[in-house]
């Protein structure tokens, strides 16, 4: 029989959390028992033999004493630690939100939460973490992701300086979870985030870190290894770790999703995080752009770019030698985004850009989720607009990629009800109000003036267009429209003309496009509608 079959037949215990149930920690003695020390000379933190650990729990078992907790160091040698327990306890969950105004009780909620998600500004998507068993619950704010030096954390942290207050990522392996812990938290850390070696993610234990003052926690191999391998090309990444609270029935939070992070602050800053901007051409141009929901951030140091060829980019491409280390710009159309995404990565290009085939962006998906993630750079969709002035530049020409909080889904979103002639009210003079408001807002985005002209062309052309008529007014009075004696409310503070911009004059009905194009109606709450 193996050394490790004979541990497992005498019980060896290798550092496994302890029952959730447990009694408190302040009662419990989370020493091993006092033969290990007096018969075998081995303490708290001695590395021994994997024969001798065999013989501690032969003993422990024959005197009926608790067995000590051993792990892995080494092909032949263990670790002796304390006996595991667990900050994360059933019994200290809120199982309901917040009240609106109780800011105490929005905070217990955060500090019991098991899980959360980090958000980055310009990450494709938000990454899920798990809470240690140890340690306390993560740092609030938006602050730097740092990856530690070496990558396991485990001998002499050589960037101890760029640490500070940052969450810092590490690898798993070599060295216990809490030795890596305390190392990152003597470095001034905010938190640890450890990057898994294997598939899954779980709740890790540290029985040699009981009372770290810091947060620790998992996330998935693949995921983490985009983030540290984008920090490691020069990246900076900033971002938060947001405690989410899930819950199938709230008796406080009305609202249709009851997954959302745990404090107002929170939500503040998931709702900021950026997912779009903008690139500039040598000339001065400005073209919109919407990131993926895969790959990784765009770049902030100039682009170089060249065409797919194949132009599609539904097979491997042929100009591989020109695309290395360029971002490459592909046409819409044929084959799946996540193809086109897949033959620019095999050519070693540094970018892909989609081009839209009409003047309008979208975020683009992939099914499944996991096929994205062998993606390991950026990914953005350009108008038809955008893909042109890209592929004019000149071989020694670059674009320079601007994140901006000013290019969204939903902005773009709206824009595409209009531009397909969905959006539009029947009566035309409504309609023209509502072509001058988007004109109005969309000055200085000449991509979204296009698409609104295109979409009043098809209006024009529309045979579900009521042409002018004295039968709809604005009346200030009562501040709503009279279409046809029948009063149609307007939101408290969008009355007159610059008001009602920011609702676009959607009318009572809100029209958009569901994910196959055909048109749907939906009755929107204040003006605002959702795009599926």
């Amino acid at each position: 029989m193996s050394t490790l079959m004979r541990l497992a037949a005498v019980g060896l215990v290798l550092a496994t959390p302890a029952s959730m149930a447990e009694v408190d920690r302040k009662e419990t003695n989370y020493l091993p028992p006092a033969f290990v020390a007096e018969k075998f000379g081995v303490h708290v933190g001695d590395r021994v033999k994997k024969d001798t650990a065999m013989n501690i729990a032969e003993e422990a078992k024959n005197l009926g004493e608790k067995m000590p907790s051993f792990f892995k160091v080494a092909e032949d040698e263990v670790l002796m630690l304390p006996e595991v327990f667990s900050n994360l306890k059933a019994e200290d969950l809120q199982r309901d939100f917040a009240e609106e105004n109780d800011t105490a009780g929005a905070e217990r909620l955060r500090e019991s939460r098991w899980w959360g998600r980090l958000y980055i500004d310009g990450w494709p998507q938000s990454v899920q973490y798990l809470r240690a068993h140890f340690g306390t619950a993560p740092p609030k704010g938006v602050r730097r992701f740092v990856v530690a030096s070496p990558l396991d954390a485990c001998d002499g942290l050589t960037n101890t300086e760029e640490m500070k207050d940052a969450i810092v990522l590490t690898a798993r392996g070599n060295c216990t979870f809490g030795h890596k812990a305390k190392a990152i938290e003597a470095a001034g850390g905010a938190a640890m985030v450890l990057v898994n070696n294997e598939p899954g993610n779980h709740h890790i234990p540290a029985p040699d870190a009981h009372d770290l003052p810091m947060s620790a926690s998992m996330i998935q191999q693949q995921e983490g290894g985009l983030l540290i391998s984008t920090i490691q090309r020069g990246q900076s990444l900033t971002g938060a770790m947001v405690p989410v609270h899930c819950i199938a029935k709230s008796e406080v939070n009305k609202e249709s999703d009851l997954c959302q992070p745990s404090t107002p602050d929170d939500k503040k800053i998931v709702k900021a995080m950026m997912e779009g901007g903008w690139f500039t051409t040598p000339s001065g141009d400005r073209h919109e752009f919407l990131i993926a929901n895969f790959g990784t951030r765009v770049p902030s140091t100039p682009v170089s770019v060249v065409a797919a060829d194949p132009q599609l980019a539904c097979g491997e491409l042929r100009n591989g030698n020109a695309i290395r280390g360029k971002a490459v710009v592909i046409p819409r159309g044929k084959c799946q985004f996540i193809e086109k995404a897949e033959y620019g990565k095999h050519a070693d290009a540094s970018m892909v850009i989609i081009a839209n085939t009409e003047t309008t962006i979208s975020r683009l998906g992939v099914e499944p989720r996991w096929r994205g993630l062998d993606i390991d750079v950026p990914v953005v969709m350009v108008t038809d607009k955008g893909g042109e002035a890209l592929l004019a530049l000149g071989a020694d020409e670059t674009v320079t990629f601007s994140l901006s909080t000013s290019v969204s889904k939903a902005t773009w979103e709206k824009i595409e009800g209009f531009r397909t002639g969905e959006a539009w009210s029947r009566k035309e003079e409504h309609a023209e109000q509502e072509k001058s408001i988007l004109l109005d807002q969309s000055a200085g985005w000449p991509e979204r003036q296009e698409a609104v002209e295109q979409g009043w062309e098809l209006y024009l052309m529309s045979p579900r267009r009521s042409k002018k008529a004295n039968s709809g007014d604005f009346d200030d009075s009562i501040g709503a429209w009279k279409w046809n004696m029948v009063p149609v409310a307007v939101p408290e503070g969008t009355r007159g003309r610059r008001g009602l911009q920011r609702l676009l004059l959607p009318g009572p009905l809100d029209r958009a496009r569901d994910a196959r194009g055909r048109g749907r109606t939906e009755r929107g709450a204040g003006g605002r509608w959702e795009n599926s």
